[in-house]
């Protein structure tokens, strides 16, 4: 019973933790953006890791207009197939079924 409470006590922490951290990293973007600056005549750490950090923006793909003069009822012409069953027995079973 004690390790229950203990477990639900560290995983409150954990979410307590995250959720300070994000609402932290949320104000100080919010307040000083991305340009790099000071605080008391210090670099901010923050913004030394997001100006290293790079982001790739995929290309915006483009595709074709559809052909407006096809017609739906061009199908190729249908072929009767005969189906040809196999002439060798199938293998036996490897086990039983399981039930």
């Amino acid at each position: 019973m004690l390790w229950r409470m203990t477990y639900r006590c560290v995983m409150a922490a954990m979410i307590v933790m995250i959720f300070a951290v994000q609402s932290f990293a949320l104000s100080h973007t919010a307040q000083f953006g991305d340009s790099p600056h000071e605080h008391n005549g210090v670099a901010c750490d923050i913004a030394v890791v997001v100006s290293e950090q790079c982001v790739v923006t995929p290309e915006i793909t483009t595709f074709p207009a559809p052909a407006h003069d096809l017609d739906i009822t061009d199908h190729a012409p249908y072929q009767d197939v005969a189906f040809i069953s196999p002439q060798t027995r199938a293998p036996p079973p490897r086990a039983p079924p399981y039930l």
